[in-house]
């Protein structure tokens, strides 16, 4: 405790005799501290998401027969990259697409939004290039 606070140049603790308690600056300590590791904490989960965006397509499908094709289609091509597909709402479908949160989505009605990019196809010729 004394190396921590030669380190910050404060006093952090109050010594009596038999007792030690946080000063006023030991108490903002505490409270920087923990804002801290929660920073940390999602400073880290940020890059480990990054690094697994890096290495996983995600997808998302509107209906769970889509993810059972996507998945065996996936299979057929022997892709070493993971793809990660979740079933949701159309309207979360969309908002994941503009959150940049997929790489992809299966739906059974046209995107109307100009930034995407609508792809019809059957599953008899359903055929993706992945990276």
């Amino acid at each position: 405790m004394q190396m921590l606070e030669d380190e910050l140049g404060v006093t952090l603790f109050e010594r009596r005799k038999n007792k030690l308690s946080f000063t006023e600056t030991g108490h903002q300590t505490v409270k920087l501290t923990k804002k801290f590791l929660k920073q940390k904490q999602k400073f880290l989960d940020d890059v480990q998401h990054f690094a697994l965006k890096e290495s996983t397509i995600f997808g998302g499908v509107n209906a769970p027969g889509a993810i059972f094709e996507l998945e065996s289609r996936i299979k057929e091509k022997g892709l070493e990259q993971h793809i990660q597909i979740e079933q949701k709402t159309n309207d979360e479908l969309e908002k994941a697409l503009d959150d940049e949160n997929v790489h992809f989505i299966v739906t059974d009605y046209p995107i109307k939004k100009s930034i995407f990019f609508p792809w019809g196809f059957s599953w008899s010729n359903f055929t993706y290039p992945f990276p």
